[in-house]
């Protein structure tokens, strides 16, 4: 037989829910319409004058987590063989957790399949660490990356 009666406080369980997630749960991908992430970069070094490239870009992504964007680059290629990281920002709440090395790492693989020889990166004192683990060379202003071809 089953008896029904009203729910109490006890009856409730406990649901914890996990947030945790790897660089590796985080998707890159070209920006959609309407995504293009110009607040975001700004939260970079990124220099103003670029915002109206921004629409025509090919080298934007960004990087989503359940659908939402929570990191983004921009780079553009200065010659046939160099390219500069112009900006790379990832949300407040998801810094610190790999990220920003996830989205520098596809910068790098993109713009060595694109040709580049060299990576540039603008010297901003929140990401400086981040550079410096990766392997760049700060060198007047600005950190360089070297891409040895395999």
């Amino acid at each position: 037989m089953i008896s029904i009666r009203r729910s109490s406080r006890s009856d409730l369980m406990p649901v914890v829910i996990d947030l945790r997630f790897l660089a590796e749960d985080i998707r890159i991908y070209y920006p959609l319409r309407g995504e293009m992430p110009a607040e975001l970069l700004l939260s970079g070094c990124l220099d103003e004058s670029l915002l109206p490239r921004l629409s025509q870009e090919p080298l934007i992504r960004v990087a989503k987590l359940h659908g939402e964007v929570i990191g983004a680059y921009l780079s553009t290629e200065v010659s046939a063989q160099i390219h500069r990281l112009e900006a790379l920002a990832v949300l407040a709440p998801f810094r610190r957790r790999g990220i920003g090395s996830w989205l520098v790492g596809h910068a790098l693989g993109v713009s060595e399949t694109r040709g580049a020889r060299t990576c540039l990166a603008c010297a901003n004192t929140e990401a400086d660490g981040l550079f410096r683990r990766l392997g760049f060379q700060h060198e007047e202003d600005q950190w360089v990356m070297r891409i040895d071809s395999e």
